[in-house]
Parts: C-alpha cells; sequence; structure tokens
C-alpha cells in the first residue's frame, strides 16, 4: 500500500481511523490485516484514536508506528468522540472507520474505491463473523417505520444474503467509509450518543441531505462479534434503548412522525416485554427515562435537522421496512435478524 506520510505533496485519498480502547491484541490483528491488504493504487493514511486505554496499547503502538498516527484522548469519552476527532485530523477525501475487531480481506481497499462518487455519502460493506466466515454479521442497517435499526443479513449465508439490489438504509460502523463532505455537512457523529445507534443516526441525517448510501458487496471484513463491547452489558442496553428513542423522534420527518408514533410506542411496549424476559429491564427502562431528560436538546437537534431535508417523506419511507410486526415478531423468533 502507499501509505501517505505527513508533509508529502501527493494528495490522500483515503484516511483511516481506528478507534481503540484498551484490547491491544484486537488491534494489532486488525493493524497486521490492514497492512497485508493488497495496493489499491492509491494513497492512504492511518490514523488511531486511543479513548485513553489502561493497558499497554499506547505502548505496544509507539514501539511499532510513528506517533504521528496515534491522537490519544486524556479521558475516555465514548466511540463517537474519539472518531470524531480523528475526522477532524483526517486528510483524505474519504475516511473509512474500521473498529479494533475488524481484520480486512486483502482486497476491501480496491473494492470499496469502485464506490466512490460524488454523490455518495457513505458505503456500506460486507462484514462477516470472524468465527464462522460462511455467515453475516452485517451489510448495511436496516430501519423500520416504527424506530428500530437491524443488522441485515444477519447469519445468515454468506451465499444466501438478503441484499439482491436492495438498498441500504445506513452503513454499520464496524467497517465503512465515509465521503468527507458528507461528513462535514451533516457534522460528524453525534457525541451526545456516545455509542449504539451513533452510526444509524449518522446514517439517517446523511440521507435526509440526499446523500446515498450504497453497497460494497465485494468489500470483506470479519468480525469478532462484541469483542470490544458486550451485548450482555447493562452499557449496552441503556444506550441502546436511550439512543433509539433520540434517532427516531430527532429524525423523523413529521409527516412520518404523526404517522408511526403511536406505532412506536407500541413497539417499544413490544421491546420492554421482550427485555423483561430478558433480564435487561432495569437498563432498557433507565435507557427511556434518561431519553426523556434530553427532550430539549433532541428537539433542537430536530429543528436543525429538519431544517435541512432535502428527500421527499416518500422516497425516504421506500428505504425503511414497513412491515415491522413481522420483522420483529416472525423473524426474530427465527432468529434471521438481530435487534442492534
Amino acid at each position: 500500500m502507499r501509505q501517505s506520510r505527513i508533509g508529502e505533496t501527493d494528495p490522500v485519498l483515503l484516511s483511516v481511523v481506528i478507534p481503540t480502547f484498551n484490547r491491544q491484541g484486537l488491534l494489532q490483528e486488525c493493524l497486521n490485516s490492514l497492512f497485508s491488504c493488497d495496493d489499491p493504487g492509491y494513497n492512504w493514511e492511518l490514523i488511531v484514536v486511543d479513548d485513553a486505554s489502561t493497558d499497554n496499547t499506547v505502548s505496544w503502538f509507539m514501539s511499532k508506528y510513528a506517533d504521528e498516527h496515534l491522537l490519544r484522548q486524556n479521558k475516555n469519552r465514548g466511540f463517537a468522540a474519539a472518531v470524531n476527532r480523528g475526522i477532524r485530523k483526517a486528510r483524505g477525501a474519504w475516511i473509512a472507520l474500521i473498529n479494533n475487531d475488524i481484520t480486512l480481506d486483502p482486497e476491501w481497499f480496491l473494492q470499496v474505491s469502485t464506490k466512490f462518487a460524488p454523490d455518495v455519502g457513505s458505503i456500506a460493506t460486507r462484514v462477516l463473523v470472524y468465527s464462522e466466515p460462511t455467515k453475516v454479521d452485517t451489510e448495511g442497517d436496516y430501519y423500520t417505520v416504527v424506530g428500530g435499526a437491524l443488522k441485515s443479513s444477519y447469519f445468515q449465508d454468506v451465499m444466501k444474503s438478503e441484499w439482491k439490489g436492495h438498498k441500504p438504509f445506513s452503513a454499520s460502523a464496524s467497517a465503512v467509509v465515509y465521503n468527507r463532505q458528507a461528513l462535514e455537512d451533516a457534522g460528524g457523529f453525534d457525541e451526545t450518543l456516545e455509542a449504539y445507534y451513533e452510526d444509524v443516526d449518522l446514517g439517517f441525517r446523511l440521507l435526509l441531505m440526499g446523500w446515498k448510501c450504497v453497497f460494497a458487496s465485494k468489500a470483506i471484513s470479519y468480525h469478532r462479534v462484541s469483542s470490544s463491547y458486550d451485548s450482555r452489558s447493562y452499557r449496552y442496553h441503556f444506550y441502546g434503548s436511550r439512543n433509539q428513542e433520540v434517532v427516531f423522534w430527532a429524525n423523523m420527518p413529521t409527516p412520518l412522525l404523526a404517522r408511526y408514533a403511536f406505532s412506536h410506542l407500541v413497539f417499544v411496549l413490544f421491546q420492554l416485554v421482550s427485555h423483561v424476559f430478558k433480564g435487561q429491564f432495569f437498563p432498557f427502562l433507565l435507557g427511556k427515562i434518561d431519553f426523556l431528560g434530553q427532550l430539549p436538546a433532541v428537539w433542537r437537534k430536530r429543528r436543525l435537522v429538519q431544517a435541512r431535508r432535502k428527500i421527499s417523506c416518500k422516497e425516504l419511507q421506500s428505504l425503511m421496512i414497513s412491515e415491522w410486526v413481522q420483522v420483529y415478531i416472525l423473524k426474530r423468533l427465527q432468529g434471521k435478524l438481530h435487534h442492534l
């Protein structure tokens, strides 16, 4: 690969931003795969953002790579803040965001570049399960009209995944490429969300502003699912519950909000019952309560987001799943879709 260094005159086309917190072994494997990728024929740069790790991540990185590639947070500020800091430092026309628990296929850089286009805001990629590489972890995100996000093709056989030309709603931040101009227009990630649904929120705002989300089916990576964040943790269910509400109430255009607000409340009750049976009632409930305390800020965000909307409600709704009962009840029981 042609990795540009600070001070070089050749333009950087792609900046790779990797947020990390502890788990030095994961970062090492991620970087090994990164530097083993085929030469894509364009310049790229590496930016690792350490979110105040307490293990040996920083010392290990400094012993292997130049310090110009490392940004250090003085305290743990969460995924969204770490990523935004990396984006601000990045010089590329395109920004690749790679989680530290991802390993890349050798052709990943070559394949994502086939989707570079002026009207493309984000590029969703095919992320497979590290331990079962014939199974899909995600091929982007679906979004339902009632405000729930779902991984597409979750745990389906890679040869039978669901896309078949379906347009992605948003790209999963585990392995994604963003148009720099789109990120600047949207203002980057919402740092108040910290983690969970932050990529859906950004993807939603990009769509509202007229940016396209496309799918690079041959850009393949492998994800150690829940290695960086435990899906059984209090934090996961608290932030997921709270942020789900922020995304829905801040981003859904008023005509669609009026149409689906009641259905959204039914959906939340369904989720509440589901979390009771899973033993995750309290973090889910407290997440909703915390959202209520943030309503003034959410309405301020809503005014800003809706004022910049360019896409029609009809076009936006065509990118959402209307059959939410089928998705969340029938398919959930079948285990074909995984709720974020």
